[in-house]
């Protein structure tokens, strides 16, 4: 594949029940969590060999996963959130990405992140909503909050 899409939750290691370092968060059939290791993670992108040219972690906090992977895997491109993000704000910026990317297939993925920011940034107030101002929230609405902050 040229890229490979996570969706999922991001976790932040300063979470009080995980100290294993940002990682994404999976949600098991048996009801349960799973926490891959940064190091799992290098090794699924490893294994797809030469022609992947992004990786697009669609999940909160994943900023530190995305530095430590472009780290290990230093021909990778990474997209992700600096900070938490609302799930519509996700979906709107990847859609606005893929939207690009198949318009112009083959073309560079960094016009496309340029051209999904500028498409977000029309949406949504582009910002960490962590803290979230919860006494404007009635009085103002989501489209005037911070909605994400991708990196």
């Amino acid at each position: 594949p040229r890229i490979f899409h996570v969706s999922s939750h991001g976790v932040r290691k300063d979470t009080w029940w995980h100290d294993g370092g940002d990682t994404l968060l999976f949600h098991r059939t048996d009801g349960g969590a799973a926490l891959p290791e940064r190091e799992e993670v290098v090794d699924v992108l490893g294994s797809c060999g030469d022609g992947l040219e992004l990786l697009f972690l669609n999940a909160c906090a994943s900023v530190d996963l995305a530095r430590y992977v472009a780290n290990k895997l230093p021909g990778l491109k990474v997209i992700c959130w600096q900070g938490r993000v609302h799930d519509a704000c996700a979906r709107c910026f990847a859609r606005a990405f893929y939207n690009h990317v198949g318009e112009w297939p083959g073309g560079d993925v960094a016009v496309a992140f340029a051209a999904a920011l500028a498409i977000l940034r029309q949406e949504y107030v582009v910002g960490d909503p962590d803290p979230w101002p919860r006494q404007h929230v009635a009085c103002l609405g989501n489209a005037k909050l911070p909605q994400g902050l991708p990196g």
